[in-house]
């Protein structure tokens, strides 16, 4: 198999002059290198002309030679022009020096005055860095107190949030106690409003009887009342007439009143001596018929009066009270 080209990969035909004995060895070693590295030739191939040692390590074909030959010479010319060109501004560059006037003594001043300008202003840096440290120092003494301020901040925002949900409790309880006196003052004033007396003594009319906290006080003869009602309703006149003497600071003179419900007693005062006689009745009905009843009836009226006696002095535009 023929060497192949290393630019078109196309076979190339070698001249009948090397196909003789003493040419074997050239061939072998041609076609060796075209084969193994012609794909490596075609990625970097000028640089492998260039570094080759020997026509045999890179094979062309006559057309990608010349080709190849003639696209050298044309970058020699364009190479050849750049340098021309880089020749002629070097040149216009050293006739222009050579036209400046030269003073060394004014670029002797120049020099020492740039020198004292580079010592300013490396004093410049040096005060500048000094400066730019402090400053960081200050920022970050500055940042410090700014998180010592932000976390007493929170501090007192803790503080008064806690503080104002104390308030909104405070004035929960406020107002839960303004609600709770309001609401015992309307009780106080309805319980001033209400006659103790008119409640625990309920004193009405029922049919033809007259009745005090539901019991029937007296007797008609077409209907039988018992004793037993008529005595508890004579112990709750006597409680009543009782309590309303203390009340109005009534003295009783003559009588005294000793309640004990369906079995009370009136004792009437004479000296030293005392008779006492039972507001109960019992047994049959007889009209004035039963004398200790009838005196225990009399001294309970008396008290009576003296208790409307002691109410027409404390309210003397009254005409009437009992």
């Amino acid at each position: 198999m023929d060497p192949a080209c290393s630019l078109c990969q196309v076979a190339i035909t070698f001249h009948e002059s090397l196909r003789n004995e003493e040419q074997t060895n050239l061939l072998q070693a041609l076609k060796s290198v075209s084969n193994s590295d012609s794909r490596k030739h075609t990625c970097n191939l000028l640089d492998e002309i260039c570094k080759a040692e020997s026509p045999l390590q890179v094979p062309l074909c006559k057309d990608c030679a010349t080709k190849i030959c003639s696209d050298l010479r044309k970058r020699l010319l364009d190479l050849e022009g750049e340098c021309l060109k880089y020749e002629n501004a070097y040149s216009d560059q050293q006739k222009k020096r050579k036209s400046l006037p030269y003073d060394a003594e004014s670029i002797r001043r120049e020099l020492q005055d740039l020198t004292m300008q580079e010592k300013e202003l490396l004093e410049e840096l040096t005060n500048l860095e000094s400066e730019e440290r402090r400053i960081n120092n200050d920022i970050r003494e500055l940042s410090r107190q700014a998180s010592d301020v932000n976390e007493e901040g929170d501090a007192f925002y803790r503080e008064l949030r806690s503080n104002h949900r104390k308030l909104i409790e405070c004035n929960e309880d406020t107002s839960s106690l303004k609600t709770e006196i309001t609401y015992m003052e309307e009780q106080i004033k309805n319980l001033r409003a209400v006659n103790v007396l008119d409640m625990t003594f309920c004193v009405g009319i029922h049919e033809s009887y007259g009745t005090i906290n539901g019991l029937r006080l007296g007797r008609l003869p077409h209907e039988v009342i018992e004793w037993n009602e008529i005595n508890a309703a004579f112990g709750q006149v006597a409680l009543l007439v009782q309590v309303l003497g203390e009340k109005v600071g009534a003295t009783f003179s003559e009588y005294e009143i000793d309640p004990r419900g369906n079995n009370s007693y009136i004792r009437r005062i004479t000296g030293s001596k005392a008779i006492e006689y039972p507001l109960f009745g019992n047994g049959g009905w007889k009209p004035f018929g039963q004398l200790n009843l009838d005196h225990a009836i009399v001294g309970l009226i008396y008290c009576i009066m003296q208790v409307e006696g002691k109410l027409k002095e404390l309210h003397k535009n009254v005409s009437r009270l009992l």
